[in-house]
């Protein structure tokens, strides 16, 4: 829309001026209609960009909240095994699932 308005403007700007002028208005009209055309290019960039970054972002959340279960699940087993403490075990639990909270806020 933005590209045909200017297109408009151009040839009715050069219907009210001289010949001379004609040239200049084409040149000014191709530079506005460049940076337009830039601009939508980079908008579309941006979305495709913008898109890419979140699912990279779902990705590495899923790998740390498969992390964290890996490390409770551990402790769970050292714990069984009487290698830590019952106190331990409860406190890194409770860090690992504080941890997980907050990932899974961010999602």
């Amino acid at each position: 829309m933005a590209i045909a308005a200017i297109e408009k403007s151009q040839r009715q700007l050069m219907e009210k001026s001289v010949a001379a002028d004609a040239e200049m208005y084409s040149h000014a009209a191709a530079r506005v209609i460049a940076l337009y055309q830039h601009r939508l290019d980079r908008d579309a960039s941006s979305e495709t960009e913008a898109k890419q970054l979140r699912k990279a972002d779902e990705i590495e959340i899923a790998l740390r909240l498969a992390a964290l279960q890996a490390e409770r699940n551990e402790i769970f087993n050292l714990a069984r095994h009487a290698l830590i403490s019952d106190e331990t075990s409860r406190r890194l639990v409770r860090e690992i699932d504080l941890a997980e909270a907050r990932h899974r806020v961010e999602s």
